[in-house]
């Protein structure tokens, strides 16, 4: 059942800013160092 007209909401309002998919540092392993020295 929809409460609110179509189109009415933000569905990503108060969520973060989705992150870089090409950063190398997205997907790391916890309690391992990440490298900091990319370029």
């Amino acid at each position: 059942i929809r409460t609110t007209p179509e189109g009415s909401i933000e569905p990503y309002a108060g969520k973060p800013e989705a992150g870089d998919i090409n950063d190398q540092r997205l997907f790391t392993q916890a309690g391992q160092e990440v490298a900091t020295n990319i370029e």
